[in-house]
């Protein structure tokens, strides 16, 4: 995802799960998040679903994010 992102100069790749601010009383950690260089707005959520946070990433996290139109992608990890 760096070397992907490496060249845009309005997107910055945040450090895994750095806080985001998605409202005034509402911030998040996403596994991996993409933020407008400008402003910091979140522009994509990456969550990988653990059996710690399934419900967290997947019922909560899920309906802001579609709120607020976010792009997101949900993992739950290798099929086995």
């Amino acid at each position: 995802m760096t070397a992907s992102v490496a060249n845009l100069a309005a997107i910055r790749l945040l450090a895994p799960r750095d806080q985001v601010r998605i409202s005034r009383a509402t911030t998040f950690c996403p596994d991996l998040a993409l933020v407008t260089a400008a402003t910091g707005k979140l522009w994509l959520a990456v969550e990988i679903v653990s059996t710690d946070d399934h419900r967290h990433d997947t019922v909560v996290k899920k309906q802001v994010y579609e709120d607020i139109r976010v792009p997101r992608f949900v993992d739950g990890g290798p099929a086995l």
